[in-house]
């Protein structure tokens, strides 16, 4: 049976990996913005979609660093 502090880090590291996977094609769009014709158009979803990502990668870490101690803790 998988407990509820297995769950929650199952659950963060499944995020982590989702937003490692944002930042891959976050960088494509940012070459992309860097080369192509409707680079204005572009520019702003790349800025939306980094302040995300950078949102998403603080919050993850916040949560991971206190959740860690008390997984530790409970085992």
């Amino acid at each position: 049976m998988i407990t509820n502090d297995q769950m929650i880090h199952q659950t963060l590291d499944n995020i982590t990996r989702l937003n490692d996977q944002l930042q891959i094609h976050l960088n494509i769009l940012s070459n992309l913005d860097l080369i192509g014709e409707n680079a204005l158009e572009i520019h702003d979803q790349v800025t939306s979609i980094s302040q995300g990502h950078n949102l998403i990668q603080t919050g993850t870490t916040n949560a991971i660093s206190i959740i860690d101690p008390i997984i530790t803790e409970d085992a």
